[in-house]
């Protein structure tokens, strides 16, 4: 198990940089992106459900438990974290909107 280590405060130029480095790798690499996100949600739904766990049908598709165990998480997510979407949902249309004034 992984230990918990104290996370780094970055600069915002280096916070950016990062972003950048990152949207660009997903963008380059979306098979292994979506591969890393199946295999995330596999093993939290293996953890959860322990003995009881099955497997997903077929590759490249989420079980219906790990589909259940990610449904259930980004619920409780939503619910404690209204401030935060509502910003998120705000900056979204701010950005549409200045991108159709352009």
């Amino acid at each position: 198990m992984k230990k918990e280590v104290d996370k780094c405060v970055l600069s915002p130029e280096a916070s950016k940089s990062r972003r950048e480095y990152y949207r660009e790798w997903r963008a380059s690499n979306s098979k292994s992106n979506k591969a890393i996100k199946l295999r995330y949600w596999e093993k939290k739904a293996q953890a959860f459900y322990g003995k009881d766990y099955k497997g997903p049908d077929k590759d490249g598709e989420l079980s219906p438990q790990a589909r259940e165990v990610r449904r259930k998480y980004y619920a409780e997510y939503r619910r404690n974290n209204k401030d935060t979407i509502s910003k998120a949902n705000h900056n979204f249309w701010e950005r549409k909107a200045k991108e159709n004034l352009s």
